[in-house]
């Protein structure tokens, strides 16, 4: 969306993209005086941050309001009921949820492999391939402490590395890009003019 102000010499598209270096005090003054480029530089400055937030609210309000009606005791629900629930939670997932599970495959994977290789030989074979330590000590031929000290610094190093990992993506989750924010400016302005 393209904003226009109307200024004596004319309107001015994307006027709001001049003022991105004016402080929000400033930005507020000027839109009370009706200066919509100082009002759509505010609100393309912030839109990010209050849709990450009204999104985590409103997730949290709809799963306080689910959660009392959706609690059924297992007593007053027959095997029946049971077995097609089952069969309803085992759906086929969205594609997009299908992209989130193989990118969040793809961290792990990346994870794992900057693992040292004594570390990363117990941790594949205890919490990928299911092996009990004293299997997983028998197929290294390492004792059984030793399996349990390297499980527990490889999900140490694990942890760390996800944590820079996601730590760096952090900022895209829950993009508010340009399209969602045009698509917002655009409403708020429609709502303005009439």
């Amino acid at each position: 969306m393209e904003t226009t102000v109307a200024t004596s010499s004319g309107p001015r598209p994307n006027a709001w993209r001049e003022l991105g270096d004016l402080s929000d005090d400033s930005l507020v003054e000027r839109a009370r005086q009706h200066d919509l480029a100082a009002f759509e530089a505010l609100m393309r400055r912030h839109n990010r941050r209050l849709f990450r937030v009204t999104r985590g609210v409103l997730r949290e309000l709809m799963m306080r309001r689910r959660a009392p009606a959706d609690a059924v005791s297992l007593d007053e629900v027959g095997d029946d009921a049971l077995v097609a629930e089952e069969a309803a939670a085992s759906d086929a997932p969205s594609a997009d949820q299908f992209v989130e599970a193989a990118h969040a495959r793809a961290l792990l994977e990346h994870a794992i492999d900057a693992l040292p290789d004594n570390f990363r030989m117990v941790f594949i074979l205890r919490a990928v391939e299911g092996l009990d330590v004293r299997e997983t000590a028998e197929s290294l031929g390492v004792n059984l402490n030793t399996v349990r000290t390297r499980l527990f610094r490889a999900n140490r190093l694990l942890r760390g590395e996800l944590a820079k990992r996601l730590h760096t993506e952090s900022t895209e989750v829950f993009d508010f890009g340009s399209e969602r924010c045009d698509a917002v400016v655009a409403g708020v302005f429609a709502r303005l003019s009439a």
